[in-house]
Parts: C-alpha cells; structure tokens; sequence
C-alpha cells in the first residue's frame, strides 16, 4: 500500500497533539490521532491549569546541586526523588543541575518566551467564539511567604525585567484587595495580570477535539505499539490496526521515548510525577489563581471545583503513586488559605514529560524523514500546548516557523 504523502498519524491526544492535529486538519492535511485514552485523558486532565504567557524561567536554577540531600530525606517535599528510582535518574539530573547555570537559565528563558508568549493568541485562532467558555484571562497571584527575597526570587525579577514581563510587585493592602482570604502571614505577592487558567483542562482538550472531528478529522481509540519506516512513509502499528501515512507527530508526552528508542532515537526525557487534589464545595474560593513557589504547589479556581496541583517526584512511569503527596497538598494550602474545607475531593497523579533545560522537542528526526516531535513541555504544556500545535503544523507544511527552532531542536543534546 502506497501511503499518500500528506496523509498524518499524531500519536497523543493531549493538548500538544490535538492542538497540532486541528492546526494540520485546518490546513487541509488529512489527520489521524490515535491514543488509547479519550482526548485529554493523561496530563492534560489533571494539571494545574494555567496558561502562562508569561512563563520564561525554567525550574533548574543555579544552586540545585545543594538541594539533593533534602530531595533524598524528605519524600513529601516539593521536589523528591524516590530511592529505589535513583541510579535510573542520576544521568538526567546530572544533566538538570548543569542546566542550572547562568548561560544555560538565560538561553531557556529566551525560548520559553518565544514559545509562549503567544499563548492566548493561538488558543484564540483555534477555539474561536467558544475560547471564553473554557479559558479565563484573570491573571496569578505568585506570593512569597519569606521576609527576604531569595537568589532565585532575584533571578525571577532579572528574567522577568529583560523579556518584558508585566509583573506588579504588590504591597500587602494591595494583596489582600485581590485576594482577600490569603492569611496574613503572606504579605509579598507578584501579580501577572496577562496570564490566565483554563476552567477545565480535560473540557478545554475535548473541545478541540470536537473541532478537530467537526472538521474532518478522525480520534482513533488505539495504543500504538510500533512505528516502522515503510517506503516514503510510515506504518504505524497499533493494538488492532495498521495505518499507512506519509508523516508521523510523536505527542505521547512521558511515553513517547517507548516509541522512539527502537529508531535509534536518543533523548534525555525524564517523568516529573505531579498530584493534584480536587475540592468540591470549598469553603475558601480565590477568583483567580495562586502559586506558592516555596511550598511547590498552585491553587486553581476551576468549574468542578478548587484544584491544588503541583510537586515534583522523580519516580518514572513504573513506582506507584504515593498518596500522601496529594494530602499534603491540602495540608500547605491551609497553610496560606486559612478554614480551607470541602464536602468532597479527589486525588491524582499524573506523568509530565519533562527534559533537563525546562524546554520540548519540537522537531524533525534527523535521518528519519516524516517523523516528528512534539512533547516534553515539563510544568508548561498547557501553555505551550497551542502554539506548538502551530510550530508543528509549519514543520509538517514546510511553512517558515514563527520563531527560531534551533532551541527546542533534539540535535542539541547531542
């Protein structure tokens, strides 16, 4: 079987795949997703929600190495390593803490602007009308609970301050004006009144997708087990078919190495584990969102309720969840949310696919022609979710790109 060569299979349907899956239909290619999950059924679901235009710092900082003792002792602290995962990780966060330093943070800060800085301009080009039913641009609340700034806080503001980002340092009046059920003990606070939160990530995902089908495209309910070079295109072998297509997207975020590594394919992608708990009926509801950055977690106001989402585990795809992660979120939020309660929650754990520089591959392979890459957005995904759809729309199109791709490309860790 000849496969015709504008013909795309995107492997992932999670808000990069089914973002570059409306952008490619849209532009005539005819499209496949395929995953086993329904649209936004893996990390999509469960994230915090923000959409951070503003976003330009990566998490490694400098100054990580001295924090590795305390990932190793403290299993509930933000950021932790499971013991039995270590020698497995070591390579990769040997990798994170040399990105930490100074050149390297600056150069990533440089990309996660180009990338994201658009965010709400492409959610808008594909959402249309129906962008303020699932997406509110009400800007975050980003407190700081030390009396003194710390070296990462300074590194934040020189970032921030040479890429343009609108950050409003509030005194504690001004706090309370927009957040008024913060405790006291907080009284330093940024406000980035240009960023925004989805009112649910998983209605957010499907709507896409119903866009996607209402435009010709087609959602395959499959796993895809392998991906075979055949002639000009690609088999994509899948657990009950086989689909002929000229070019492959691989979007399967913390599962796309599973894919890749068969074609000699070689990236150092690590799974960040994040939880979240979702209160029903709370009794403390912020009207926008708050991001503690010494406590590691954020608070979303969401239609289904209050999410508290965030931590880092290192853990990988196998070790089972460790719930107590998710209590201690609730725990921390009490600590800034005073009376914090609910008639009901729900936990989760989820697997956000994450490289050392905080940054994604958006790229071709090199030496394997018509297959692409798209994934690794760490804590960024639902924001850079849109515009990659659109990076990967003018890869597959041979359209020029809208920034420079060299900084997401998979030849540089090579």
């Amino acid at each position: 079987m000849t496969a015709d060569p504008n013909s795309v299979a995107i492997v992932g349907a999670g808000i990069v795949g089914m973002s570059a899956a409306l952008y490619l239909r849209r532009a005539g290619f005819p499209v496949a997703l395929i995953d086993p999950l329904p649209p936004g059924g893996g990390a999509s679901y469960g994230n915090a929600g923000l959409i951070s235009i503003e976003s330009c710092v990566p998490v490694a900082l400098p100054g990580m190495l001295s924090e590795v003792p305390r990932w190793l002792t403290q299993p509930l602290a933000p950021l932790a390593v499971r013991p039995r995962y270590l020698l497995r990780a070591l390579p990769w966060l040997l990798r994170w803490v040399a990105a930490g330093r100074m050149p390297r943070v600056e150069a990533a800060a440089a990309a996660l602007r180009a990338l994201h800085v658009n965010a709400l301009d492409r959610y808008r080009e594909l959402l249309g009308a129906e962008f303020d039913d699932v997406i509110r641009v009400a800007g975050q609340v980003h407190i700081r609970e030390s009396a003194e700034p710390s070296a990462s806080e300074a590194i934040y503001r020189r970032l921030w301050e040479r890429h343009g980002v609108a950050a409003e340092w509030l005194s504690a009046d001004e706090l309370r004006q927009l957040v008024p059920q913060l405790t006291g003990g907080v009284t330093r606070a940024v406000f980035l009144p240009k960023n925004g939160h989805t009112l649910n990530p998983r209605r957010l995902v499907a709507t896409l997708a119903r866009l996607f089908t209402e435009a010709g495209g087609t959602v395959l309910a499959e796993r895809v087990l392998k991906l075979v070079p055949e002639g000009s295109g690609w088999r994509v072998v899948t657990s009950s078919a086989n689909h002929i297509v000229g070019k492959v997207v691989v979007s399967a975020g913390a599962w796309s190495m599973q894919l890749l590594r068969p074609l000699g394919v070689r990236l150092p992608l690590e799974t960040e584990r994040g939880y979240h708990m979702m209160l029903r009926d709370a009794s403390v509801a912020p009207r926008l969102p708050i991001l503690s950055r010494g406590r590691g977690f954020s608070i979303t106001p969401m239609e289904q309720g209050l999410r508290l989402a965030g931590t880092v585990e290192i853990g990988g795809l196998d070790l089972p969840m460790n719930e107590e992660r998710a209590y201690v979120l609730l725990r921390q939020a009490r600590q800034v949310l005073p009376g914090l309660e609910a008639s009901d929650f729900s936990i989760w754990m989820g697997f956000r696919p994450s490289f050392p520089d905080s940054l994604p591959v958006i790229d071709e392979v090199p030496g394997r022609r018509g297959l692409f890459l798209a994934f690794g957005h760490g804590h960024t995904g639902m924001t850079g979710g849109a515009p990659t759809g659109r990076l990967v729309k003018q890869l597959v199109a041979g359209e020029p790109a809208d920034v420079r791709l060299a900084p997401y490309s998979a030849r540089r860790f090579h």
